[in-house]
């Protein structure tokens, strides 16, 4: 079943939103970060979930802090700090800080979006409608789909929209490919498909490398790492059947669609690490950036 696309108009006034940030999508070789043996996709396409949250699944649990020089960082010696004399999102290590690449009326829905253990943040159904299923995952209802309540009434309700319609995508070389789609598919009743299925974008397989980086007298977090886009069907006993993983196009430029796309899950993935990990400073964290969303209303 295919999604219906964006108009053109709503598609070119996400392009022109404002964005800030310095460049911070590090492009590295696909075998450094595509985790083939991951039991994060196997767990999503064997149960239920997969019939209800195509769309965007922000569902990464691999993400290493590094130094140039690929020294792993403890998270215990990374502070997570929201500053609210400029909206921006700051790691401190070894008395200095450096910048995630987040804009700042994101900070706060993405922070209790994983906060409360979310992962879909927005879908299409197009295979299956199971209102209780999206009420129970904290979805709601909005124009053509369903989107994390922590979301609803913002300016990314399209953006979220487009990400998941419009994201540009690439095949994954072949070895690759079949690695990821055999682990997903292997235990699966049989493999002939009972019914067409969809996509959903998503970083199951992915393990991020957030690296600190240092450019003359600009620091941030530069990272290497991007979501896959998996096709599938239905199978035996409704289970899913893999027909195809694409890896999402590195973004050729700075405040376009692709970018931020890719920016929306990285950065979902560094803070779901600290949600995890560091649980009481990021609730600090999650106040104060949620204090800043609450006394700017003019950004949502």
């Amino acid at each position: 079943m295919t999604r219906p696309k964006l108009s053109f108009f709503v598609a070119t006034v996400l392009l022109a939103l404002h964005w800030s940030a310095a460049w911070a999508v590090r492009n590295a070789d696909l075998s450094s970060f595509v985790n083939t043996g991951s039991g994060v996709a196997v767990a999503f396409f064997h149960g239920p979930h997969y019939l209800y949250s195509g769309g965007v699944s922000l569902r990464a649990h691999g993400l290493q802090f590094l130094s140039e020089d690929n020294s792993v960082i403890a998270i215990e010696d990374l502070s997570l700090q929201f500053d609210a004399t400029g909206g921006t999102v700051k790691l401190g290590y070894k008395d200095a800080l450096y910048e995630l690449p987040i804009e700042d009326a994101m900070v706060c829905p993405l922070a209790k979006f994983v906060s409360r253990g979310a992962y879909t943040i927005y879908t299409i159904p197009v295979v299956r409608e199971d209102e209780k299923y999206f009420s129970d995952s904290g979805l709601v209802e909005t124009a053509g789909g369903y989107v994390a309540k922590e979301f609803l009434g913002t300016k990314y309700v399209k953006f979220l929209d487009a990400v998941d319609l419009m994201s540009g995508t690439a095949p994954l070389p072949e070895a690759l490919k079949k690695a990821v789609i055999d682990k997903i598919n292997s235990g699966l009743p049989n493999l002939d498909s009972s019914e067409e299925g969809t996509y959903v974008n998503a970083d199951f397989n992915i393990d991020y490398k957030a690296y600190l980086t240092k450019e003359g007298d600009r620091r941030f977090i530069d990272i290497a790492g991007l979501p896959l886009r998996y096709s599938w069907d239905v199978g035996a006993g409704e289970k899913a059947v893999i027909r195809d993983v694409e890896v999402f196009k590195f973004p050729e430029r700075q405040s376009g669609l692709q970018y931020r796309a890719v920016l929306l899950f990285q950065n979902a993935a560094v803070l779901r690490r600290f949600a995890t990990q560091r649980k009481d400073s990021f609730q600090v964290f999650m106040e104060s950036a949620c204090s800043y969303y609450d006394q700017h209303p003019e950004r949502h």
